[in-house]
């Protein structure tokens, strides 16, 4: 039987481990706490830190979602609870009196760290080739001496995630302009420095580790990624090549590092992302498990999605920041925006809306700073012409990712 989930989306949480300055991210932060509504169902909780207009609801429960209840805090939850958190830390512990029930937060940072992702890929020959952890300014200069294949080089940090930190550096002369970045990020717990390459897709993979160590399920999807490296759309098809190709080794170094984390002490959700890319000679290869991520992730939440709303049918989770995206005032201008492209329940194909139109934070309400919508068809084919109608009736600019 399932028992009742308390969700609690604290996304601030890889910045934090990593001790990186966020007040300028407060509000889309607690915006963002309001990303797990559509997955409610009866007897559900969610922790809130903002305010929602009763029609976004409304709007939701149109389509089956949004079926539990927000609370401001910890409080309300009463019997056996599944707590669902974005990421396990000391402050999400605390607020959901959950201590006894997060896995060791030690284990959460040492996952996390790229440091761990690092040391698996040596041990077990994955991830890309040439890529080293830096935890001192003398190695990062050996790493910049020593890569065999030249610039481009990428710089990451030691804790991040969906492109923050991550910086090309593309000629020689430019590895003293970015001394002051790579100190900062060693300050912070070190960074990676490896070779850039001409990706072609982009996947992830997302599991949910039981306390006993064993998983449930794999699910394995493809990311949309822009060309600076941000994150901004998850696809998941059954049938989608590109998975295919590569599901049996992006399925082995998952496992593998399953298994690492669970030898740390960790369990909960967890992201492995990789990339497909063409080598020097045009020939494809797989850079599998780049970055292990031990919290909740995109990939996780598309998966939830698809199963909830359209399952067996091809989906997008495609973010829109609000500067390129103006919504309009009312549910109904937004039915009649999206006309026949509006999600279908009976076909289960189309558009929806899974962020409010407008929110409150501060006594301000405005229109969220991430704009998450869900597009379902029955092939890639139709997902993209979704996607184009998203262009061409929100855009405030031709989106160019």
């Amino acid at each position: 039987m399932r028992l009742p989930c308390r969700y609690y989306c604290n996304t601030l949480f890889d910045r934090e481990l990593g001790g990186f300055p966020a007040g300028s991210l407060r509000r889309s932060a607690a915006e963002m706490t309001a990303l797990f509504i559509p997955l409610m169902q009866p007897g559900d909780t969610i922790l809130l830190d903002v305010e929602l207009p009763d029609a976004f609801y409304a709007y939701l429960r149109e389509f089956g979602l949004a079926q539990g209840r927000p609370s401001a805090s910890g409080e309300g939850a009463f019997g056996a609870m599944q707590d669902v958190v974005w990421g396990w830390n000391r402050e999400a512990a605390v607020r959901l009196s959950a201590v006894d029930k997060a896995p060791p937060l030690e284990a959460v940072r040492e996952v996390n760290h790229r440091q761990f992702c690092s040391v698996l890929a040596r041990r077990h020959g994955f991830g890309v080739e040439g890529s080293r952890f830096c935890a001192t300014m003398e190695e990062a200069e050996s790493a910049f001496a020593s890569s065999a294949d030249g610039f481009p080089l990428v710089i990451k940090p030691a804790f991040g995630g969906a492109g923050f930190g991550l910086r090309v550096v593309w000629r020689t002369e430019q590895v003293s302009a970015e001394r002051a970045l790579l100190a900062n990020y060693l300050l912070h717990g070190g960074a990676v420095i490896e070779p850039w390459r001409a990706r072609t897709a982009d996947c992830s993979t997302a599991v949910r580790i039981n306390p006993d160590g064993g998983i449930d399920s794999i699910w394995h999807q493809r990311q949309w990624i822009n060309r600076y490296g941000a994150f901004f759309g998850i696809y998941c098809a059954a049938t989608d090549p590109v998975i295919q190709t590569w599901k049996a080794e992006l399925e082995r170094t998952a496992l593998i590092a399953v298994r690492e984390a669970v030898s740390c002490g960790y369990f909960g959700p967890m992201g492995i992302d990789s990339f497909v890319y063409s080598d020097r000679y045009g020939s494809e290869r797989l850079a599998a498990c780049i970055e292990i991520n031990g919290r909740f992730t995109m990939g996780l939440l598309a998966q939830l999605l698809l199963e909830r709303i359209a399952p067996h049918k091809h989906t997008l989770l495609r973010f829109i920041s609000r500067k390129k995206c103006a919504l309009p005032a009312s549910y109904d201008r937004l039915d009649d925006a999206l006309g026949s492209s509006g999600f279908d329940r009976t076909t289960q194909c189309g558009i929806l809306l899974l962020t409010p139109l407008r929110i409150g934070y501060a006594g301000r309400w405005e229109q969220p700073r991430l704009n998450l919508f869900f597009c379902t068809g029955d092939s890639l084919e139709h997902i993209e012409r979704f996607d184009r109608v998203l262009k061409e009736r929100f855009s405030r600019k031709p989106l160019r990712q």
